[in-house]
């Protein structure tokens, strides 16, 4: 992990270099630093509804399942071309950093680094789950300690 924030220093102070550790995920495909999960998900604690709808339970199953939607999802080659592009725009030539963008057609991204075979792909899907796995058993820890300030809220979904 050394070497991880040596790279991150080419761009970021030591402050944003500890930020970046507690919110991305980062796997190394050849030379570079993929960042597989930026953000990681975060828990939302207000459930919001339709208020013109009935209210929902506030149930564990409830919770769970609302937060579900900030869990990253898995890439499939076969219905997008899957690529690792350098992370930000002004980043020093030499800096290994790079994240996962898709394209549908043959386009290639102006940023691009290389082309993801399978395997690297199922690599970074393994990472995905291991944020998912993480995630879940963060959404139980939260709802055992914090069950008493989640609150769903009605809003206006239609006007």
């Amino acid at each position: 992990m050394e070497e991880l924030k040596k790279e991150l220093s080419k761009v970021w102070d030591p402050g944003m270099v500890d930020h970046c550790f507690k919110s991305s995920k980062y796997i190394k495909i050849d030379d570079y630093f993929v960042d597989v999960c930026n953000p990681k998900p975060r828990i939302e604690k207000r459930l919001w509804f339709d208020d013109e709808q009935k209210s929902p339970e506030k149930t564990k199953e409830y919770f769970i399942n609302y937060n579900y939607k900030n869990m990253p999802r898995k890439f499939n080659a076969d219905e997008n071309n899957v690529y690792i592009a350098t992370q930000y725009y002004r980043q020093p030539a030499d800096c290994k950093l790079a994240n996962i963008t898709t394209t549908r057609f043959d386009d290639i991204p102006s940023s691009y680094i290389k082309k993801l075979n399978s395997d690297e792909i199922t690599l970074i899907n393994n990472a995905v789950e291991e944020v998912n796995t993480d995630y879940k058993k963060r959404l139980e820890t939260y709802w055992k300690k914090y069950e008493t300030k989640i609150d769903c809220s009605g809003y206006w979904v239609n006007r």
